[in-house]
């Protein structure tokens, strides 16, 4: 890989990330009414290439892959609908 072709990678991550961080402040998501967030995440994920993602039963999004391949770490993100 050149540095230029690694530059543009690179350039283009950004861009994604801020977006998506934009996409996440502008979701509104007051405690306890997560589910438009954790929907925004898991979408994310899975276009990032997540494959062992899913929802638990309180609509955390959870995910338990192995994207570097040294083994896998756990993700998770509390998307409930719960009031408390």
């Amino acid at each position: 890989m050149t540095q230029s072709s690694l530059s543009e990678l690179v350039r283009g991550a950004r861009d994604r990330m801020h977006t998506f961080a934009q996409r996440l402040v502008q979701t509104p998501s007051l405690s306890g009414q997560e589910r438009d967030v954790a929907n925004l995440v898991y979408a994310e994920m899975q276009a990032l290439g997540y494959h062992d993602l899913w929802r638990d039963e309180i609509g955390n999004v959870v995910s338990h892959d192995k994207l570097d391949g040294n083994g896998g770490k756990s993700l998770a993100e509390r998307g409930d609908d719960r009031r408390e």
